[in-house]
């Protein structure tokens, strides 16, 4: 079918604004200069951190950044705007106290009256992301605290920035990146102020990743192990980046910056190589997605350690917490009785999707549904998180009951991983001249599946 558009009205043009203008040629003159400066990978990484480029980053380089689990270090987030935004008030706070305007009004609370605007400019220099927003109001709200002369309390002002946004934008409240930002920031805020250096930054990683894990694992239903000790390992290291690419940015606006490019060109490197390694090492081991009840143990599991607790109290609730897991996963793992077939259909869309699980302990799945028109692999969507779910990672039977998309399409995803004994085709494969499901039956051969076919099923005789 043709669809026709008719234009009942001239196409009208508009100019943009001329604050659009200034900011789209703000951060070219920040791109240019990055781009001069310094060698590649380090400049697209440089763009990430500074400008939320992240289409910068080389794309083999980011896919082991992503394996890894640090891929939220180079997305622009509250983090990068509030150093950055920190770091430009205290260079207005240096630059006030050598100018006589400093004897008419404190460094300290006029440099913090031009940060209360600064901030959602430096949201908006850095791509405009949601959470750049949030951290910008939040980051207003403390120099507006500090430029009437008040000490602003972290907590109070936190809160009400998380409740006004909450209110303004209800549905925004429950998206995964303002609960994340929510359980770190309440982390962060609550920690004791103890020892600096590289083991307080190691504390506040840890302390982040705590709060956010048992939500990382629920939401998205699994979790990298490897990816569990990159964060704590390398939050601090992709915390440096960011000071250290705003103080190469200014001396690269400045016609300096060869003198700069190698420090951030050797913490980049650091991070780089050291996503390579656990990228590398990662083997594959996922978190199987939770229950309720070890949803619940871990986010108390979390709490515990979170909370102020003496250390005898934190060995009770972690073992306590532990048995509650196990006894979940034991329970999850036991088969079907003996006398039960478990029959399981699955919203794979249009096609088919059934589980049959019997107390012999044999699995047999009939069909994974498809998606012939483009869309969401049901296979990915749907079939292997619940047999992950399930913990079943092998199948004695896959069922192809007719080489039609719909029904065959997710069992691309399902052979890929899970282990499959038997795969059983009518025949109407090979009649019907082959396509997407021969490719299918190459796949299961392959990966050493038995195709069998009616005659020996049905023990026909030839």
């Amino acid at each position: 079918l043709e669809a026709m558009v008719i234009a009942r009205a001239r196409p009208e043009v508009r100019s943009a604004s001329w604050f659009a203008r200034a900011v789209t040629a703000t951060r070219v003159t920040v791109r240019q200069a990055l781009e001069s400066s310094l060698q590649a990978p380090h400049a697209g990484i440089a763009r990430a951190l500074l400008l939320g480029d992240a289409g910068a980053v080389d794309r083999t380089l980011d896919a082991s950044i992503r394996q890894a689990g640090v891929s939220h270090v180079l997305a622009v987030s509250g983090m990068h705007v509030t150093v950055l935004a920190g770091a430009l008030v205290l260079l207005l706070r240096w630059l006030w106290l050598a100018t006589p305007l400093a004897l008419a009004w404190p460094a300290e609370r006029a440099s913090a009256a031009l940060g209360v605007a600064l901030a959602p400019l430096v949201a908006c220099l850095c791509g405009g992301a949601p959470s750049a927003f949030r951290a910008a109001f939040t980051s207003s709200l403390m120099f507006l605290v500090r430029a009437l002369g008040r000490t602003p309390c972290p907590i109070r002002v936190a809160a009400f920035a998380l409740a006004f946004h909450g209110a303004l934008d209800p549905p925004a409240a429950r998206h995964p990146g303002f609960v994340l930002s929510v359980l770190a920031t309440v982390a962060l805020l609550t920690s004791r102020r103890g020892s600096g250096g590289m083991l307080g930054a190691l504390r506040e990683s840890l302390r982040a990743w705590l709060s956010t894990a048992p939500y990382l694992a629920w939401v998205f239903g699994s979790t990298s192990l490897v990816a569990l000790l990159a964060n704590v390992l390398l939050l601090p290291l992709g915390g440096a980046l960011i000071p250290v690419a705003v103080v190469h940015l200014a001396a690269a606006l400045a016609g300096v910056g060869g003198a700069t490019a190698w420090a951030l060109e050797l913490a980049s490197g650091a991070f780089v190589g050291s996503s390579r390694l656990f990228a590398q090492a990662d083997p594959g081991l996922l978190v199987p997605p939770l229950t309720v009840a070890q949803g619940l143990a871990l986010a108390l599991l979390s709490l515990t350690w979170l909370a102020r607790l003496s250390m005898r109290a934190r060995l009770l609730s972690s073992a306590a917490c532990l048995a509650l897991g196990l006894a979940s996963e034991l329970w999850l793992r036991q088969r079907v009785p003996d006398e039960v077939v478990r029959i399981t259909h699955l919203d794979v869309g249009q096609g088919d999707g059934t589980l049959l699980e019997i107390g012999t302990g044999q699995r047999m799945l009939i069909d994974a549904g498809g998606a012939p028109h483009g869309g969401l692999d049901p296979g990915e969507l749907a079939v292997v998180p619940l047999l992950r779910a399930l913990r079943i990672d092998s199948l004695d039977v896959v069922v192809l009951s007719h080489p039609h998309p719909d029904h065959y399409g997710g069992l691309f995803a399902v052979l890929s991983a899970v282990r499959v004994k038997e795969l059983w085709d009518t025949g109407q494969v090979d009649a019907e001249g082959g396509g997407r499901a021969a490719e299918l039956l190459e796949l299961a051969r392959k990966r050493g599946v038995r195709i069998v076919r009616p005659a020996e099923l049905c023990r026909v005789p030839r």
